[in-house]
């Protein structure tokens, strides 16, 4: 391995490590994951050119999960970070039905959502 590519994995540590001690990193990082289309099916039974294009994401989504992976303080900070995200998009998903009942709009407020006010 060149000098090269073990500054390049030095700096994705030093970044995970960052992204993973950081809620707004961690929720990025759970973004990410979602778009990879992990813990997701690719298949489109329709379209096999979206199918390929699917897989792609995935595969540069298993990479990131396999970092995310290494080490057992990585895991339970992805542990936590999964928490997180999975309390985040339920209280959207609340929020978001209130909204359609009362037709009020909802707005992010320094993490949490709350009515807006006119």
């Amino acid at each position: 391995m060149t000098n090269l590519e073990k500054e390049v994995i030095r700096l994705d540590d030093e970044a995970l490590h960052y992204l993973l001690h950081s809620r707004k990193g961690r929720w990025f990082l759970m973004r990410l994951l979602d778009r990879a289309y992990i813990n997701m099916r690719t298949f489109d039974p329709d379209n096999m050119n979206m199918t390929a294009f699917n897989e792609g994401r995935r595969s540069l989504g298993m990479e990131y999960l396999g970092m995310l992976i290494q080490t057992p303080q990585r895991i339970k900070l992805k542990q936590k970070a999964e928490m997180e995200y999975a309390e985040i998009k339920s209280l959207m998903e609340l929020l978001d039905r209130k909204q359609e009942e009362t037709k009020e709009p909802y707005v992010a407020v320094k993490g949490h959502m709350e009515r807006s006010t006119p």
